[in-house]
């Protein structure tokens, strides 16, 4: 004759998620925007960028790629010729 035992589970502590880069960021973030006053946030805003101060950069930026993949052509076209 077998007999049928109830056992009772374990009980574990759930596991604490590790904090990520991301999570610490938004702490300070959060942490920062309970303590900046009006004019904190002004004068952010003051220095940072703006989209016309970000155009030229992005111009030489699409400039400077065309001249790359213009140097990787001619490359391809001096080692086709060696080969």
């Amino acid at each position: 004759m077998y007999y049928l035992t109830v056992m009772s589970t374990k009980h574990t502590k759930p596991k604490k998620k590790a904090m990520t880069l991301d999570d610490f960021a938004l702490a300070i973030q959060t942490d920062l925007a309970r303590t900046a006053t009006k004019d904190d946030l002004q004068a952010i805003r003051e220095e940072m960028a703006t989209k016309a101060d970000l155009w030229p950069l992005q111009r030489d930026i699409k400039t400077l790629d065309k001249n790359v993949r213009d140097l990787r052509d001619d490359v391809k076209i001096i080692t086709d010729a060696m080969v």
